[in-house]
């Protein structure tokens, strides 16, 4: 499916590229929210825990760490709803899962 937007690309960060699209990406997202009461949970575990293992596994703290920024560069749900329905696709819901933490989009080509 063509994209109609560099938008789309804000999820799917590789090789040497991943910076340049991380600084365009990031002036126009914000941080998913997710339930308040979770928030400092969410943020122990993302910016703590995921790089420790990161480091434990695979030796890479640095990877995780921007894996987790990347995550917070993402846009909120209601955005990616609204760039998905300008890329020309109808019937477009998303729901949230975990609080906020992760969310589902759906969308139809009709």
């Amino acid at each position: 499916m063509p994209r109609a937007s560099s938008a789309w690309d804000c999820g799917s960060f590789r090789g040497e590229q991943k910076q340049q699209r991380t600084r365009s990406c990031a002036s126009d997202a914000a941080p998913t929210p997710i339930a308040p009461l979770l928030q400092p949970f969410y943020d122990l575990y993302s910016f703590q825990i995921v790089p420790l293992l990161g480091q434990i596994v695979t030796g890479d703290r640095d990877a995780y760490a921007y894996l987790v920024e990347s995550i917070r560069r993402f846009p909120r749900q209601n955005q990616l709803a609204e760039m998905i329905a300008r890329a020309g696709l109808d019937q477009v819901k998303f729901r949230n899962l975990t609080g906020g933490v992760a969310a589902l989009h759906s969308a139809w080509r009709l």
